[in-house]
């Protein structure tokens, strides 16, 4: 029924690795592997992963996990109502006396 899901499941920890690694462009070390692994098992009530489905892609199935694209919390922001406080914004010169840039 869930065929992209059950291939992630299937291979959890090479899709683990390898979303680690196109979301921060770092590789994650195995104990983190595991550990990320053994949270997912647990949450989904699974004692053992299924046997690995293979697809014809060079890559594992691509995990992706709603609500990053906007991690950052600045997109999607309400502007400030009219009774909360404002903070003016200061413009910082990087010149020097003589108007001099660095």
């Amino acid at each position: 029924e869930y065929k992209s899901f059950d291939k992630i499941v299937s291979r959890l920890p090479e899709v683990v690795k390898h979303f680690f690694l196109k979301q921060w462009h770092e590789t994650i070390s195995e104990e983190n592997v595991n550990k990320a692994v053994e949270l997912v098992m647990n949450h989904l009530g699974l004692k053992t992963l299924p046997q690995p489905i293979l697809g014809s892609g060079k890559f594992p199935p691509v995990l992706k996990i709603r609500g990053l694209l906007h991690r950052d919390g600045t997109k999607g922001k309400l502007p400030p109502s009219d009774d909360s406080p404002v903070q003016e914004e200061k413009v910082i010169n990087n010149e020097n006396e003589e108007g001099e840039g660095d």
